[in-house]
């Protein structure tokens, strides 16, 4: 069975699937811009957080699905937004050690990880950082 279409049509773009570990006050900024630029989905979004009240604002404000264990947050994701504070780092590695695959990358924003003290804490190779600034929180900032 071929896959023609119509000339300038082209084949529907996989929906990038993203899981947001710690979703906090940074966590929910990116949350909002990575909806409001329609670079996923609601659906496509999954974050954790160890707070009832916290996940049901995160859900009711924007639909996405929220869960308690970060286990849950990392599953059958592609990118894995690792946004905890510095000091809850070391049990959030342990808990997800193992628990990532060979195609996922994880994207840093915890203040003063290293990549490697990440990358050896959590089994996973494919580990980039990046440092948003405060006024990523109404969408003016920017990552470094």
């Amino acid at each position: 069975m071929s896959d023609r279409r119509p000339r300038g049509q082209s084949r529907p773009a996989r929906q990038m699937q993203v899981g947001i570990v710690g979703a906090g006050v940074m966590a929910e900024a990116m949350i909002t811009g990575l909806l409001a630029d329609r670079a996923v989905r609601p659906t496509a979004l999954v974050a954790s957080h160890p707070r009832r009240e916290r996940r049901a604002a995160l859900a009711a404000e924007h639909h996405i699905r929220v869960v308690a264990r970060n286990r849950d947050a990392v599953a059958d994701v592609d990118i894995v937004v690792l946004a905890v504070k510095p000091q809850m780092l070391r049990p959030v590695m342990r808990e997800l050690a193992g628990a990532l695959g060979d195609s996922q990358v994880v994207l840093s924003i915890v203040a003063g990880a290293t990549l490697r003290t990440l990358s050896t804490g959590l089994r996973h190779a494919a580990v980039v950082r990046a440092m948003p600034n405060t006024p990523a929180q109404i969408r003016k900032g920017i990552a470094v």
